[in-house]
């Protein structure tokens, strides 16, 4: 298979685990932090394990990039509490439309970043991916006028955040194996108890097992799938296949909330699916 399709359903494969996310910070009603923070330390210690034994104690510190791996680790921090507020303080169309403002502000500092053309695939699905998630969460009610704005500025900020992330992550994976840029990700949530109380480290074994199959399961495995696969695709390519995401999330609705989506779910879901398979064909033609 080319090497350039590949990534892409590397990258397609993370965001249809991705979309967990949402569910498991509501029905883990904990304090965002303390999501974070255990989540983190299982992540870690694993990471840290299975590097000495592959790697040695010397990967762990390389010579160079340090100062990018730890950006790229502070960047990851930001998004993933930033978006996890997010779903706490306002709707799931607000979070996720304001989220996925990600793609736009990669490809705007793409070309000054990582010196990448925008090409005509890119804009034209940008523009195709951004209607579809309009339609999308149209009916959900999005409102910047009558929503929490709290919760709205905490999504654009996921939003803002993930964008460097897309150009961050796209300069590691062509240096460093995505394990080890998880392993700083994930050191950098430890630092979470500075915002937590004593009382905050008990959970019961119900919030264990939880909080274990989230990492796991849908932390830890689509970010190493989301960085292998980005390695062999343009970063203003692999933010807008990312788009993924938001239809699995739809579906995810259906199955576990029973939400039927709309019509205009529907239409703004094949422009999502349109806009990906451009992407894709223009990632094959990148032989």
């Amino acid at each position: 298979m080319n090497r350039h399709i590949k990534g892409g359903f590397f990258i397609i494969a993370s965001m249809l685990l991705f979309s967990f996310i949402g569910i498991f910070v509501r029905v883990i009603n904990r304090k965002i932090w303390i999501l974070l923070f255990y989540g983190g330390l299982i992540g870690f210690l694993i990471l840290t394990i299975y590097l000495i034994h592959k790697k040695g104690m010397r990967y762990l510190w390389p010579k160079k990039y340090k100062w990018l791996l730890f950006l790229s680790a502070l960047i990851a921090s930001g998004v993933v509490s930033t978006y996890f507020q997010a779903y706490r303080t306002t709707t799931f169309a607000n979070t996720v439309l304001l989220h996925y403002t990600a793609p736009i502000f990669a490809a705007i500092f793409a070309p000054i970043f990582l010196k990448e053309r925008i090409d005509k695939p890119t804009i034209i699905s940008l523009a195709l991916s951004s209607l579809g998630i309009i339609l999308i969460v149209y009916k959900e009610g999005f409102s910047l006028s009558n929503i929490g704005t709290i919760g709205s500025l905490f999504a654009l900020a996921s939003g803002i955040l993930y964008g460097f992330s897309i150009l961050a992550n796209k300069k590691l994976s062509a240096i460093f194996d995505p394990s080890l840029i998880m392993f700083y990700q994930y050191g950098f949530f430890l630092l979470w108890p500075l915002f937590m109380k004593p009382e905050d480290y008990i959970i019961n074994q119900r919030e264990i097992i939880l909080i274990v199959i989230y990492t796991l399961i849908f932390s830890m495995l689509p970010a190493l799938l989301y960085l292998t696969g980005l390695k062999d695709v343009k970063a203003q390519h692999a933010g807008i296949i990312a788009y993924v995401e938001v239809l699995a999330a739809i579906s995810y609705g259906y199955l576990f909330f029973n939400e039927s989506p709309s019509l205009l779910t529907i239409i703004g879901g094949a422009l999502v699916i349109l806009s990906g398979y451009i992407v894709m064909k223009a990632e094959f033609k990148r032989r």
